[in-house]
């Protein structure tokens, strides 16, 4: 979680005027770096801070960062580096951190929008690149007026709505003025919109794992399939250990009616366990639900 750049009119103008550097929008939010992690992952980070390593220490990463059980410790350990007051640094985690392989962590596609204000006292616009992950945590650059984009990331959405708004307090811009809702509504200088999904909507709590519904219609298929399918699970979560996969579609458990929402399929998943929900895969939408 880190700064945004030259937001403020007053900074924008200071920086005409002067070599000081400008004021962001959005104060400084830095990510504390694990505990412990495996020297490997410690030295392969501390070789990211030197220039003359920095490609090399990259590549490492990357290559610890494919294994699954190892991903956690490489995706914490640059998150905390990309909120670094290095610029440099910050640049290179953020660019190991897109590079590295988590689309079966990702809930759907990256969210990318804009929102833009124009004022008699300021004009300015926001670019936002938010990710969703199955486990619950929240990537998001977030670029100011086309500078470069800074990334504010956190365990949870709560967690990462609240750091983006207590960076922009932190610079004055109160509630009515910068806000992000918990159902994704983003609100900017009096404009707001609705860019973001709300992850209530698709995580389901203590199992790792990002669900779409199902409309009547069904999938892959023109028979009626009401269900949640998996789009995403984390690698060490109880949805991946009880042998649910991404593809399948939940419809509930027995004969029980499918779960209207990510919180009660996840509480039938705790009463009744994996093994007895009925579950569909791509081979069975084709022809038909059984």
């Amino acid at each position: 979680m880190k700064r945004l750049a030259t937001l403020a009119a007053a900074a924008l103008f200071a920086a005409g005027c002067s070599s000081a550097p400008p004021e962001p929008l959005l104060a400084p939010v830095p990510v504390a770096a694990p505990d412990t992690v495996a020297p490997d992952v410690r030295d392969a980070m501390q070789n990211l801070a030197v220039p003359d390593s920095r490609a090399d220490a990259a590549a490492r990463l990357l290559s610890i960062g494919r294994n699954p059980g190892r991903q956690g410790e490489v995706v914490t350990s640059l998150r905390a580096a990309a909120t670094s007051t290095d610029p440099a640094l910050r640049s290179e985690a953020r660019r190991v951190l897109r590079e590295l392989e988590r689309r079966d962590l990702q809930g759907g596609d990256a969210q990318k929008f804009s929102i833009s204000s124009e004022s008699e006292k300021e004009s300015h616009t926001l670019a936002f690149v938010v990710r969703f992950y199955a486990d619950g945590s929240v990537e998001g650059e977030i670029a100011a007026d086309g500078a470069s984009a800074e990334l504010f990331a956190a365990r949870t959405w709560d967690e990462w709505r609240a750091c983006v708004e207590a960076a922009a307090r932190a610079r004055g811009y109160e509630a009515d003025r910068f806000s992000i809702a918990a159902d994704g509504r983003v609100t900017f200088l009096g404009l707001s919109t609705s860019a973001l999904p709300d992850p209530r909507k698709h995580l389901v709590p203590g199992w790792q794992l990002w669900v779409n519904r199902l409309g009547e219609e069904g999938f892959h298929s023109r028979e009626a399939v009401s269900g949640w399918e998996i789009t995403a699970a984390g690698w060490s979560g109880r949805g991946r250990a009880s042998g649910l996969r991404i593809g399948d579609v939940i419809l509930g458990a027995d004969d029980a009616p499918t779960p209207e929402s990510p919180e009660a399929l996840g509480a039938e998943l705790d009463k009744a366990g994996a093994a007895r929900m009925v579950r569909l895969r791509e081979v069975d939408l084709k022809v038909g639900p059984r």
